[in-house]
């Protein structure tokens, strides 16, 4: 009892501390993580044992003012410690709902957002684009692999018609009610892009950030044949992927995740002119750029098109 006693006493010098400094209200979180200090030194001054901890966590919410017990109790559980245990029924606190679990579309979404904002901007690689297509007027423009369609939206916002592929739905789902929100009109079409097949051409076709997840050349030459057949004749195909040559180096960021892990591929430009010309397409304008400070890791392709694909 003599322990459980000390602790309390402690406790409440802290509790009244605290409140001194102003409302409780402003204090919550402060004050649970004073008592988590102060428990956590003097336990490991004293090798305090799992017994002891929970009379620290009864003594903190004996003393504990009502505007600060669940925040204490949150910390408690963290622990793995149920505060209810320590106090009588009519002090309880009710337990508060399990959060709603991360869906993994939404730590996705936001996560390639922060991966892609290291990269380069979504306008930034549009006006790119432009430079490489060097033609001016309306376009009808498809993204392979559109993802949220935060590419699209800006081809949209200059007046060019658009189209968007992707095989997640809820990535499409995204992309509809954002472009929506934005007075944006583009046609999303959540099918495999290695079998698509729209029925029609455009005179800009893209595909970014999709090529270095396609390890293998089967899935590679998939993707570059419904470019072409989908490719107005006079139009472009623009690309891009990791270059080879940039990402030698083991400490490289992109290195491990191509040569270690090999959930991502790179590509040397001779190996992408064999895979464009193997699907009738024909390389042109390349521009490479420094990303994650890797000079040229980011190689841009336009190819059009070209003799007539292997084995056709």
């Amino acid at each position: 009892m003599a322990m459980e006693i000390q602790w309390e006493s402690q406790a409440r010098a802290l509790f009244q501390d605290l409140m001194g400094k102003g409302p409780p209200e402003a204090f919550k979180d402060s004050a649970s993580a004073a008592i988590e200090r102060e428990a956590e030194r003097t336990a490991r001054e004293r090798g305090v044992n799992q017994i002891e901890r929970e009379d620290v966590a009864r003594a903190c919410l004996r003393v504990a003012p009502p505007a600060f017990r669940p925040r204490v109790m949150k910390n408690l559980a963290a622990h793995g410690l149920d505060g209810n245990a320590f106090l009588p029924p009519d002090k309880q606190v009710a337990a508060p709902p399990p959060a709603a679990p991360k869906k993994l579309e939404d730590s996705y979404d936001s996560e390639w957002d922060r991966v892609h904002a290291r990269l380069a901007g979504h306008r930034e690689e549009v006006s790119r684009i432009y430079a490489m297509k060097k033609r001016t007027g309306p376009l009808r423009v498809l993204d392979l692999a559109c993802g949220t369609g935060k590419h699209l939206q800006e081809f949209a916002r200059d007046g060019h018609v658009c189209h968007g592929v992707d095989q997640q739905g809820w990535k499409l789902d995204k992309a509809a009610e954002q472009s929506r929100a934005q007075g944006l009109d583009i046609t999303f079409t959540n099918t495999d892009l290695k079998t698509l097949d729209l029925g029609g051409t455009f005179d800009l076709v893209v595909c970014l950030y999709a090529m270095s997840t396609m390890t293998s050349d089967e899935d590679a030459r998939a993707t570059l044949g419904v470019a072409r057949r989908h490719l107005a004749e006079d139009g472009i195909f623009v690309f891009n992927v990791i270059n080879k040559e940039a990402n030698s180096d083991p400490n490289a960021p992109m290195y491990r995740s191509v040569h270690v892990e090999h959930h991502l591929r790179d590509y040397t430009f001779d190996e992408v002119v064999e895979l464009l010309r193997g699907a009738g397409l024909e390389p042109g304008t390349t521009q490479s750029s420094t990303v994650l400070d890797v000079k040229d890791l980011d190689l841009f392709i336009a190819a059009r098109h070209g003799s007539a694909p292997h084995g056709k």
